[in-house]
């Protein structure tokens, strides 16, 4: 119910976004110390936790289906309150977070189309960034026979480099986004073949 109510109520993913993270120092905002320290820590604690545990796309129906003027919605109204607040960079950072959990299109490219949409639109930096950093982390622990090296990191970087090629000319952020991701894994396979490597010799 709370991932459902972050995904759909932008007031409240705003109010939980502020418990965790305080004001950027470029908004000038300052706020008052808490009155009561041990409470405030132990909210902003299951805050943070309920951030990281989110995984649901705004603008995804129940029946899991992706609505794109609901998610450009949902955005444009975070970012406005977020910007009040001093929290626009974090804002932007979460986003992209939940947004690398986003369902590939119909052709099994991924992200599905209003995710590049939303990229094109907003232009952010740090909502990319935090794309990356999303698909990079939702991977979790990998295992791996002792002489398989990079295999898994490679086929990872030629599925995204697959998608980049296919968005590049709709979607050019989409697609630079998509190649660093798809560099990041080879760069990873490259030093799980040189372990690889170390310990053959």
């Amino acid at each position: 119910m709370l991932q459902k109510a972050l995904a759909t109520e932008p007031r409240f993913f705003v109010e939980v976004l502020s418990k965790v993270y305080r004001p950027s120092k470029e908004s000038g905002i300052e706020e008052p110390p808490p009155d009561e320290l041990e409470r405030e820590q132990a909210i902003a604690r299951q805050a943070y936790n309920l951030l990281r545990a989110w995984r649901r796309v705004p603008g995804t129906t129940d029946d899991g289906i992706l609505e794109p003027a609901a998610l450009e919605s949902w955005v444009r109204e975070v970012r406005i309150m977020a910007a009040r607040v001093g929290r626009e960079t974090i804002a932007d950072h979460q986003i992209g977070q939940v947004l690398a959990h986003a369902p590939r299109d119909p052709e099994g490219i991924w992200p599905a189309i209003p995710v590049r949409d939303l990229i094109e639109i907003t232009r952010s930096q740090e909502l990319e960034r935090g794309v990356f950093i999303g698909v990079r982390n939702s991977r979790g622990v990998t295992s791996r026979a002792m002489n398989d090296g990079g295999a898994q990191e490679r086929e990872l970087a030629r599925y995204y480099r697959q998608c980049s090629q296919a968005t590049a000319l709709e979607w050019p952020r989409t697609s630079a986004l998509l190649e660093q991701i798809a560099e990041s894994y080879e760069h990873e396979g490259t030093r799980h073949d040189e372990d690889t490597e170390r310990r053959d010799w």
